[in-house]
């Protein structure tokens, strides 16, 4: 028996890749929202959602130590999650635990617990950048292995057979409009300004220098993120602006006129099915993986995204979904090394 589990939704798309090519017996444990990227991809989990990390470790402890587990495979998160619990009792008990980070960030804070690390006996990251990044945090290189992201991999081959871009409009009411697509990530709670990691903008200022940006000839979709609530931008609902939840991503990624975000792992998937994305981060403090590997288009200021808007821009990324070929099989390979 593999037991998987995660709290948050990027590490859910991963895990879902791997569960189906695995071909093994397993019991996926989830969060509630991480469990809708689990149903869409037909695999059942059970829904865990506890304040603290006690409450965590309590129900792992009094529902998984009469279960043979052959293997632990979890996602990574900030803070209490029931990845966490998972991992320290895998631990304890001397079973193999995988942790996979599917982003290049927080490394090294995706493990900490009260100031104190809670590591697993293998990491999985996506390439040699993310392993060096890791090393540089202060985790240690021996566990971390550059093995891949099977989303990204995947990415292209399911969008193969998408709906035609005429009828794709005509199902959202917007023919003969200029798509503007905002991806959109919870910066101002997970990044308040008081803290270190503070990224010298939000969403809020990002949605807001968009607004000022366009005209009747556009109109704004804003994805929302699955943890964000659904009344967020309530009050930025008007005839041109329009707030998206549980769609049809790779529509939306092929067609929009221009993609933009900020940091989410979302902009990297992007990039592997269209040329332009854009991460619009304002007095931007930390930087974004994306615009370092080439990936994805930086623009700093209000004009700078203005002009973009009036005379696009080409941009040349180099084969960046190259790399990821071969994901799955290699990860799958590397889990079947220790089910013996």
């Amino acid at each position: 028996m593999i037991i998987f589990s995660t709290k948050d939704a990027g590490p859910a798309a991963y895990l879902s890749e791997i569960i189906k090519v695995l071909n093994e017996p397993y019991i996926c444990v989830a969060s509630s929202f991480a469990q809708k990227i689990f149903d869409v991809n037909n695999i059942k989990s059970t829904v865990i959602d506890f304040s603290t990390q006690e409450e965590y470790g309590k129900f792992v402890e009094a529902n998984f130590k009469e279960i043979p587990i052959k293997l632990i495979i979890t996602g990574t998160s900030w803070g209490n999650s029931i990845d966490k619990a998972f991992i320290k009792f895998g631990i304890e008990k001397n079973i193999n635990v995988i942790s996979i980070i599917d982003h290049w960030s927080w490394y090294k804070e995706r493990f900490l617990l009260k100031n104190a690390l809670v590591l697993p006996n293998f990491i999985l990251v996506n390439d040699e950048y993310a392993r060096d990044e890791a090393k540089k945090e202060g985790l240690d290189g021996n566990i971390i292995y550059a093995i891949g992201n099977p989303v990204l991999e995947n990415k292209v081959t399911k969008a193969t057979n998408i709906i035609g871009k005429d009828q794709w409009l005509k199902n959202l009411n917007l023919a003969d409009k200029k798509i503007i697509t905002f991806i959109s990530e919870e910066y101002a709670k997970d990044f308040p300004m008081d803290s270190s990691y503070y990224q010298g903008f939000d969403e809020y200022q990002v949605l807001e220098d968009i607004l000022d940006l366009i005209g009747e000839k556009e109109h704004l979709l804003i994805k929302l993120h699955p943890s964000e609530k659904m009344d967020k931008y309530d009050k930025y609902k008007r005839k041109n602006v329009s707030i998206l939840y549980g769609i049809d991503l790779n529509p939306l990624i092929i067609y929009s006129d221009i993609f933009i975000g900020m940091g989410s792992m979302l902009l990297m998937e992007a990039a592997v099915l269209r040329d332009v994305v854009i991460s619009y981060r304002p007095n931007d403090k930390k930087g974004f993986i994306g615009n370092r590997i080439g990936a994805t288009i930086l623009v700093q200021d209000k004009q700078s995204l203005n002009e973009i808007f009036e005379k696009g821009i080409k941009f040349d990324k180099s084969n960046f979904a190259e790399k990821f070929k071969g994901s799955t099989e290699r990860i799958v390979d590397f889990v079947k090394g220790y089910l013996d």
